[in-house]
């Protein structure tokens, strides 16, 4: 399932979304965690399949086991919004970072093209792909600054001092990410996707049996959530 069409990876946050707003249970949970870790492993996202399983199980551990326990009711209620409310998105964010981290932004173009998607849907979501991974980046970049500088950075640095770290973080990734948005649609439009004429690609794409497999999985799963999901 490696080289997955891009228009298969869109289906199947689609279908994902779909699954979650029908609601799941943990079976069903559990069946998301593992086709979407399987697509991470073919193509070759190990660790970051790993840190996805990791928090998954943290978050199911909290909700069976800590959960029960909490008799505050402040904090049990901010229990609840970590362990059962962010993991109703958890298989959105995973999805859609599955979706980012493996796709090329030509490909996506001509498989988008391919299916005659007007230019108004094209351009933004071409734009939006490469957007987060280039913040990402500015983000690491402004962190090695501020340890060059012997200004914390960790997650305790952060919680101890917010001001500063708002003052030194916050504001400078901003500022970043509008000039970021500005260049990515000036380079975009550069590229021609604008025109009204018909563009040339050098990438052929076309469906794969990978590619019908993935699409029958994910409307099998949408049509079990339908049948037998629930919170």
């Amino acid at each position: 399932m490696r080289n997955l069409n891009p228009i298969t990876k869109i289906l199947c946050i689609l279908a994902i979304n779909i699954t979650i707003t029908f609601g799941v249970n943990v079976i069903m949970e559990l069946v998301l965690l593992a086709c979407v870790s399987g697509l991470f492993m073919a193509n070759g996202k190990w660790k970051k399949c790993i840190h996805y399983d990791l928090i998954f199980a943290f978050l199911l551990f909290g909700d069976k086991c800590i959960l029960p326990v909490i008799t505050v009711p402040w904090l049990s209620t901010l229990a609840c919004l970590v362990f059962i409310a962010f993991r109703k998105f958890f298989f959105c964010i995973m999805s859609a970072d599955f979706f980012v981290s493996t796709t090329e932004i030509n490909v996506m173009i001509a498989s988008l093209e391919k299916i005659r998607v007007p230019q108004v849907i094209i351009i933004p979501l071409a734009v939006l792909v490469r957007f987060f991974p280039t913040v990402k980046e500015e983000w690491n970049h402004i962190r090695t600054a501020m340890r060059m500088r012997n200004i914390g950075t960790g997650a305790g640095q952060i919680l101890l001092h917010p001001i500063k770290a708002m003052e030194y973080m916050i504001v400078p990734l901003l500022f970043s990410t509008v000039k970021i948005g500005e260049e990515l649609a000036a380079a975009a439009l550069a590229r021609g996707l604008g025109m009204h004429n018909k563009r040339t690609n050098l990438c052929r794409v076309s469906l794969k049996m990978a590619d019908y497999l993935v699409m029958v999985c994910s409307v099998t799963i949408v049509f079990f959530s339908k049948l037998c999901g629930g919170y």
